[in-house]
């Protein structure tokens, strides 16, 4: 797993260049990410032996047989209980205790409904705990994301060019949060995973969300202050991701995008107040 925590403090300058985040939501990221890094440690090295896995058409993870033993949940639950108390200590006003003292028996069930994109199932369980759904499911994002991470990379699986041209990941089937253009690879086009975060290639000249191949309805917005940095857009769904260029002389193992989603959310206030929003 990247290490996020150290990514996040690289980018310190252009953070407070841009305005994108408090000195509060820095320390904020640090913490989680340096909570996640702890479990993906914490994990064994083995653990893609627990979960099926289809080697041979993507995705590879068989999301319905997945199982989680005593020892993953128990890790998961000390990594709930710690990202808990950062969340709390940033703001005093929420409260995770019911969610806390029901993780153990829910486990392996929002694991599989969290893969299959089921949110309804969350906003029962939301209204159940008392607390809001996009609170809840950043929660339960952020304690699953570095099981999938290591399940993932410990599998040595991943997709050959051309094999695999879909929106969802290849590995879990979750979604993508951003993309990269690879200069030195021909321009590739490639979606990085929110959750277990494979990278693979998809058309430049498609929108990731919903399959549009209209030129007249896609297009994309430079950033102005960095032209590195662009959002791709789509007319017909109305939904955006962005996106950053990768110059021939960079290696792409130099840029974590997990932490350049999260240091460009002047990108994000852009298009929502252009009435786009992320799928």
């Amino acid at each position: 797993m990247k290490k996020h925590s150290s990514g996040i403090e690289k980018k310190r300058d252009f953070i407070i260049k841009h305005k994108s985040l408090t000195e509060e939501m820095i320390s904020f990221y640090v913490k989680l990410y340096a909570a996640q890094e702890k479990a993906y440690e914490s994990l064994p090295d083995d653990i893609n032996k627990l979960f099926p896995l289809n080697s041979g058409k993507p995705p590879f993870l068989q999301i319905e047989n997945a199982t989680l033993n005593t020892e993953i949940v128990a890790n998961l639950s000390l990594l709930l209980k710690e990202l808990s108390d950062i969340v709390s200590d940033s703001n005093p006003g929420m409260n995770f205790d019911i969610l806390i003292k029901s993780f153990s028996g829910i486990a392996e069930e929002s694991f599989i409904k969290f893969l299959q994109q089921d949110f309804d199932y969350f906003e029962e369980k939301a209204s159940e705990y008392r607390i809001d759904i996009s609170e809840l499911i950043f929660m339960i994002h952020n304690v699953f994301k570095p099981l999938l991470v290591k399940v993932r990379i410990t599998s040595g699986l991943s997709v050959k060019r051309d094999q695999w041209l879909e929106r969802d990941c290849p590995f879990c089937g979750y979604m993508p949060d951003f993309s990269k253009i690879v200069e030195a690879k021909d321009n590739m086009r490639k979606l990085h995973c929110s959750l277990c975060e494979e990278e693979w290639e998809f058309p430049r000249l498609k929108c990731h969300a919903c399959g549009n191949d209209d030129q007249d309805t896609l297009g994309y917005y430079e950033f102005e202050d960095n032209p590195d940095y662009r959002v791709y857009y789509c007319d017909k769904c109305k939904s955006y991701i962005k996106s950053i260029r990768i110059p021939k002389l960079k290696e792409e193992a130099g840029y974590d995008l997990a932490v350049e989603d999260v240091v460009t959310g002047f990108l994000d206030s852009t298009m929502m107040n252009k009435n786009y929003s992320r799928s």
